[in-house]
């Protein structure tokens, strides 16, 4: 820490009059700048605590629960997916959703929770992935294992659009959304 000539020449003098010379009074000078330096610092930790303790904590973005329900049978698991509102183009494509989780079956239902999303619209998709291959399977585009929407949307011919599927979350708490499954 560098000290003023000042504060060191006082700091000299202080030496000096208490009879100190030579090695012992650079070790008074070095004894009162580390005591300086040491006030110095607890007056700026004093000075900075208190607006740090009382400060609001930072706000954490809650989760969307989504609870899978006519699961019928306990084999594989529920594999779910969530899109977020900038990726709505490309809703229900493999591979561009924002998370994806597989989760065990208990009682004829999965429960999938997203931990730490920012406020916005959601939509989700899920299937019970019966066989355990991480994949909807479908032949010849009819489906083979159970399938659901956010809002429970009941599609006929295609894929339903994100904004039939979309959930508006606020961002703080949980937000729980019930999908029931559709088996064909």
């Amino acid at each position: 820490m560098k000290m003023s000539r000042r504060r060191l020449f006082l700091w000299f003098l202080a030496a000096r009059r208490s009879g100190r010379t030579g090695a012992k009074a650079k070790e008074f000078i070095k004894t009162k700048s580390d005591r300086y330096a040491l006030a110095l610092a607890m007056a700026i930790g004093f000075a900075v605590v208190p607006n740090v303790a009382f400060s609001q904590p930072a706000v954490r973005p809650g989760e969307i629960r989504i609870v899978v329900n006519g699961v019928r049978n306990e084999k594989g698991s529920v594999i779910c997916s969530l899109w977020a509102s900038a990726k709505s183009g490309v809703f229900t494509t493999v591979g561009t959703e924002s998370r994806k989780i597989s989760v065990p079956i208990h009682n004829d239902q999965g429960v999938c929770e997203f931990k730490a999303l920012p406020a916005g619209a959601y939509a989700a998709t899920v299937f019970h992935d019966e066989n355990g291959n991480g994949k909807f399977d479908r032949r010849f585009g009819y489906p083979l294992e159970g399938y659901g929407f956010s809002d429970n949307v009941n599609p006929t011919l295609r894929a339903p659009l994100f904004d039939q599927c979309k959930v508006q979350y606020a961002g703080k708490g949980v937000l729980t959304v019930s999908i029931n499954l559709i088996y064909r």
